[in-house]
């Protein structure tokens, strides 16, 4: 089963180029939380055999983490993560 890397880019990656960065509060949280104990926890969790490739366990856990945290639906996550984007 394929399962997509993190920094895997698309091409609406190249139109988000060189946008201005504000306080990197995610990259704080990433530094504080040993995210090893989730990964392993979540390791065994796999994506349907067929379509697209599945996005990592844990990254998918981290966006059901922020979405609790800033109270944010489906779509609103979706449109913050997009505005994250980085190349």
């Amino acid at each position: 089963m394929p399962r997509r890397r993190i920094g895997q880019l698309s091409w609406v990656d190249g139109a988000l180029a060189g946008r201005g960065r504000r306080r990197d509060v995610l990259a704080e949280i990433d530094r504080l939380v040993d995210w090893q104990p989730f990964e392993r926890l979540l390791s065994g969790i796999h994506g349907a055999a067929k379509g697209e490739a599945a996005y990592p366990p844990l990254m998918m856990f981290k966006v059901v983490l922020l979405k609790r945290w800033y109270g944010l639906s489906d779509p609103q996550m979706e449109e913050s993560l997009f505005d994250r984007v980085r190349l």
